[in-house]
């Protein structure tokens, strides 16, 4: 009679236990949803950190930029001050009067100290100082004020006086200053990025078409940084982040903004924008202080036509030797311009439109 062995159930559930663990390592990962989302989840909590590391990097970078543009605005406020301190110090020198020195030759009268009185009388001419008389009067010529020449004196405009504000553009910090010229006429100092015109023309002539045919890459820092270091090894000079920075702001500007009107249109204190050709100073209409003098201006006629081109076929019209007439209403802006032909200037006015 053959002879039964009965395993053990526990013995025998283990060995199974085994088995289907061995299998299952065998087996390759299933491709399920839940993995999938799990995979891209993780990826973009990378992608994330990598994003904020940049834009902490981008803040850090602005915020030098933002120190050294103040920096750079209070020394100049600092120099005005102690000018200005100078000037008031400087007081007319008093009037020397030649001494006089009596001729060796000339008798002294004989003087009777007998005849001279012990008390001789104050001279008429000279009043005893008095607190009355001490006090000084005001003016006949100045009225006392009452609350209505209070309310006149509260409406007269203010004298102008020096100011000095930042705005933001392309990611860059541009200075406004405005002071007084070595006329004593108020005068709009616009402080952009410091960037040679020759680098930024480099960079224009390698990547301007690229630009040009997609926009978008205005905002893909890691182009514009290609952009920035082929630029300074074709010139020469050393790359860091800061001329990354600097050439997005002159290329943004010329190639999408409106170029060296770009920073004067976006300040919204200027009603007025008035350019009589190149290598004139550009005038602007400034709130509270009227038409005043820019330390901006453009070189040659190209580079206002090439503006005023970009107008004409955004708002459908043209401008050309044929039609060198532009009047057009574009952004709540009107721009009124005549193209210069035979050797005269371009001449163009761009007015703010307010409500």
């Amino acid at each position: 009679m053959p002879t039964h062995f009965i395993l053990d159930k526990t013995v025998q559930k283990e060995q199974e236990t085994i088995t289907e663990i061995l299998r299952l390592t065998e087996k390759k990962p299933l491709q399920t949803k839940e993995a999938v989302h799990l995979y891209r989840f993780l990826n973009a909590c990378f992608i994330a950190v990598e994003e904020e590391k940049h834009k902490e990097e981008q803040q850090r970078e602005r915020a030098k930029e933002n120190a050294k543009m103040l920096a750079i605005a209070r020394q100049r406020k600092k120099e005005a001050e102690e000018k200005q301190k100078e000037l008031t110090q400087l007081a007319p020198e008093a009037p020397t009067f030649p001494e006089i020195i009596p001729s060796p030759q000339a008798e002294l009268p004989f003087l009777n100290f007998d005849e001279i009185p012990l008390e001789m009388p104050l001279p008429q001419e000279i009043p005893i100082p008095t607190p009355e008389n001490l006090a000084i009067p005001l003016p006949q010529e100045i009225p006392s004020t009452t609350p209505e020449s209070q309310a006149d004196i509260l409406a007269a405009p203010v004298p102008s006086q020096k100011k000095e504000y930042i705005l933001r553009l392309y990611d860059n910090a541009v200075g406004v200053l405005i002071d007084k010229d070595e006329n004593g006429n108020s005068k709009y100092n616009l402080i952009e990025p410091f960037l040679s015109k020759d680098v930024a023309n480099k960079a224009r002539e390698l990547f301007g078409r690229d630009f040009e045919k997609d926009n978008s890459l205005f905002d893909n820092f890691d182009f514009i940084k290609k952009v920035a270091q082929k630029t300074a090894e074709k010139m020469g000079i050393p790359y860091s982040d800061i001329l990354t920075n600097q050439l997005r702001y002159y290329l943004e500007r010329d190639i999408l903004g409106a170029g060296i009107f770009d920073a004067l249109l976006a300040d919204e204190n200027i009603n007025a924008v008035i350019c009589d050709g190149p290598n004139k100073p550009i005038k602007i209409d400034y709130q509270g202080l009227g038409n005043i003098t820019t330390n901006i201006n453009c070189k040659e006629n190209e580079e206002i036509n090439q503006f005023l081109r970009r107008i004409a076929t955004a708002t459908g019209k043209s401008i050309n030797e044929k039609n060198p007439i532009l009047s057009v209403k574009f952004q709540g802006l009107q721009i009124d311009a005549a193209m210069g032909l035979g050797g005269v200037n371009t001449k163009v006015t761009i007015r703010r439109l307010r409500q």
